[in-house]
């Protein structure tokens, strides 16, 4: 009778409403867990000394939404695991319910800046790359100008050169030339002479 006295007993505490210890225990863990996930979360978005290009990457990974938060799980270095927690869960901590949502809108906020941030950077990258292909465009127009202005100095060289050679033997042949004007005129001059001579000696010779 002792025996079932002492069941009726601890049945009696089981009635009364009071919880169990594992309940406390695990209402302590999940509790813990929210905490964790939200100190992780906040250490990355206050996360300082990383390039933009790290720290963008770690803040992609974060959750945007309080779903997304309440999803969230990973297994830290140290081997503890943060587990996924229903939202009835969170709601039961309404103070951290309410920085939950902060950070979830902080962690948007973020990401839609390094989106905007990359797409920024993109977008002067591609004016660069455009910037770059004109430049070779032009360079390449002026290599090919000078190309040119080169074989049309050298043909005009040439052509110069033969336009001289042409003129000294021009000259050559006019210098050829004038020798036999001159030798010819000296030669009817002689001539002349002496026609006029013989003229003169006949003339008399007709009065006569």
């Amino acid at each position: 009778m002792k025996k079932s006295a002492g069941h009726r007993g601890a049945a009696s505490d089981g009635v009364g409403g009071r919880k169990p210890e594992v309940a406390y225990k695990t209402q302590a863990r999940a509790e813990a867990n929210l905490r964790e996930k939200l100190r992780l979360l906040m250490d990355v978005l206050n996360t300082q000394g990383a390039t933009s290009e790290v720290r963008s990457s770690l803040v992609a990974k974060l959750p945007a939404s309080v779903r997304q938060f309440n999803l969230w799980q990973l297994d830290e270095a140290q081997g503890d695991s943060l587990c996924a927690n229903s939202n009835q869960t969170l709601k039961r901590y309404p103070e951290l319910q309410l920085s939950v949502r902060s950070a979830v809108l902080a962690v948007r906020r973020q990401q839609m800046e390094a989106v905007a941030e990359r797409g920024s950077r993109e977008g002067r990258l591609a004016s660069a790359r455009r910037a770059q292909k004109i430049d070779r465009t032009l360079r390449e127009i002026a290599e090919r100008e000078l190309v040119r202005a080169r074989r049309e100095l050298t043909i005009a060289r040439s052509e110069a050169v033969q336009s001289r050679s042409q003129l000294l033997s021009l000259q050559v042949e006019a210098g050829v030339e004038l020798d036999k004007l001159r030798e010819r005129i000296t030669a009817l001059t002689e001539e002349n002479a002496q026609l006029t001579s013989a003229f003169r000696k006949i003339v008399p010779l007709k009065r006569s």
